[in-house]
């Protein structure tokens, strides 16, 4: 009788995989989102032999997802608005179970706001943002494989933990399209603000971008160090730059060395801290609360007019 029984075991054993992939199969509708440019690392054509190639792992007899067939489909997300147009439309004729992209920031925002809201669950590898973070609301189904620019932020938190460093210069070149500089600095700011440091921000505002012999020059202008040879030196549009506050901009208007200037519309900016410089970096002192005003000469977290070595 107990050798029967093992019989029957076996027997019930080795017909299962054959009886789940026969009988229960289910369709998932997975709806990828991916712009077809190749100019993006994260292009169709360079994701979708990945995609197939987990389809292939998932079929295997006997495995949990046997008896699962999943039917992908591929929309160009463009990296813009089109990603939410081709969520609505294909939902049109049939929402899908599960959505894979988008990964810029601003296509996956909405793409994931209206997808929480239908209860579909997103998987992307994008989506880095700290705005994303917000799993309670906006981007309650969202689920992302890469860690984001806050958890990126937290090595430059433990670096500036461990050599004791109290301000920060970020700068970054702002391409006012995908934006990935400014996310993936957004990160690092609001993580240093949380801990009381002083945070400048030199934003680059010309076409050209950044040059590196720019920057440095202007830090050390701004420490009010002399830099290496004469501080009256000559620049590439062959005015000279004095050493002191006074000088002629880009614009031909004098800038004097208060902290009043003309600004492009004409008017009087009285003692802000937006200034923009030579090199093209819009910077912003910026105290622990995120405010464009300074605080006493005591507090280890106040703002300057220029910006301190870290």
């Amino acid at each position: 009788m107990p050798c029967f029984i093992s019989l029957c075991l076996y027997i019930w054993l080795g017909l299962l995989p054959g009886q789940t992939s026969a009988t229960v199969i289910e369709d998932i509708e997975v709806l990828v989102m991916l712009p077809k440019n190749n100019s993006y690392i994260f292009s169709i054509a360079r994701v979708a032999p990945a995609i197939e190639y987990a389809k292939q792992r998932l079929k295997i007899s006997g495995g949990v997802y046997s008896g699962l067939n999943f039917n992908v489909r591929y929309e160009d997300s463009d990296c813009g608005n089109d990603a939410l147009f081709s969520l609505v439309d294909r939902s049109c004729e049939k929402k899908p179970d599960l959505v894979l992209g988008p990964v810029c920031e601003y296509a996956a925002a909405p793409v994931v706001r209206m997808a929480s809201h239908w209860n579909i669950p997103v998987i992307s590898t994008g989506a880095l943002a700290s705005g994303f973070s917000d799993k309670e609301k906006e981007y309650s189904h969202l689920t992302r494989i890469s860690p984001s620019y806050l958890k990126m932020a937290e090595t430059f938190s433990a670096m500036f933990h461990h050599f004791n460093w109290k301000d920060a210069l970020l700068i970054f070149d702002d391409d006012k399209k995908e934006r990935n500089c400014y996310f993936t600095l957004e990160g690092v700011h609001i993580k240093l603000m949380e801990e009381y440091h002083t945070v400048h921000i030199a934003i680059n505002t010309k076409e050209e971008g950044l040059n590196a012999d720019d920057i440095i020059n202007y830090i050390y202008e701004s420490e009010g160090r002399q830099i290496p040879g004469d501080r009256h030196r000559e620049t590439d549009t062959g005015r000279q730059t004095p050493g002191d506050r006074d000088r002629e901009t880009d614009t031909g208007r004098q800038t004097p060395g208060d902290r009043h200037r003309e600004t492009d519309t004409g008017r009087q900016t009285p003692g802000d801290r937006h200034r923009e410089t030579e090199t093209g970096l819009y910077v912003l002192s910026l105290s622990q609360h995120g405010e464009l005003n300074g605080g006493s000469s005591a507090d280890s977290s106040r703002t300057e007019e220029v910006c301190p070595p870290l």
